[in-house]
């Protein structure tokens, strides 16, 4: 005889049925819980370890950023390097017989020439100087002489493009540049900042 729901058999049973269905309940949600834990966790160390490595990345990039603005306000070997940075020793536009961070104004326009001119040039000045990344140097001055010239913006090497990763560090100059139109020869002095900037738009590098 099958028992209804009214009888005393259905009701001495019903309990069992109802704290199996718990157990049953209990273990899906613990077994849930441990599996959304698990993702968590794997997530949050993934996180983290993206994380340092970025830092150690950007590290790495300001690190270069240094060796290359300390490099460049020093003199080239030979002087005019941007000609043909295949066969030059350093890079660097120090004014020959000057401490570091006084710039030759005649080579700065005419490396902003040649390196522009194409991508062989850059490339070798990049290989020159060990970079793995695209460079770009700015210099921007102007002199407290009220007759000077405006000093026209330097710009060498490639404009940041969509980058994924970028360091820049910055270098206070001198630039004198002389007068040849008047008699006798006059020299103005141009104060400005140095932007030297490494990036790159890859995803891995």
């Amino acid at each position: 005889m099958v028992p209804t729901r009214s009888s005393a058999a259905y009701r001495a049973i019903r309990p069992s049925l109802t704290s199996k269905k718990g157990q049953y309940f209990s273990a899906d949600a613990i077994i849930a819980s441990f599996i959304f834990m698990m993702a968590l966790s794997l997530l949050t160390a993934h996180w983290f370890a993206l994380r340092a490595q970025a830092e150690a990345q950007s590290v790495s990039l300001l690190d270069d950023a240094n060796r290359i603005s300390d490099l460049l306000i020093m003199t080239g070997n030979p002087p005019n390097w941007y000609t043909n940075p295949v066969m030059a020793r350093s890079a660097g536009f120090g004014l020959n017989g000057t401490r570091g961070g006084t710039l030759n104004h005649t080579m700065l326009l005419q490396a902003q020439a040649f390196i522009n001119s194409g991508p062989n040039l850059y490339t070798s000045s990049m290989q020159l100087m060990a970079l793995p990344l695209d460079y770009y140097i700015q210099i921007n001055a102007t002199s407290l002489d009220a007759a000077a010239p405006p000093y026209p913006p330097i710009a060498i090497g490639r404009a940041p493009a969509h980058p994924t990763d970028r360091v820049q560090v910055y270098r206070g100059v001198l630039i004198p540049v002389i007068d040849n139109g008047v008699t006798p020869p006059h020299t103005y002095y141009y104060y400005g900042i140095m932007t030297v900037t490494l990036w790159t738009n890859k995803s891995n590098i």
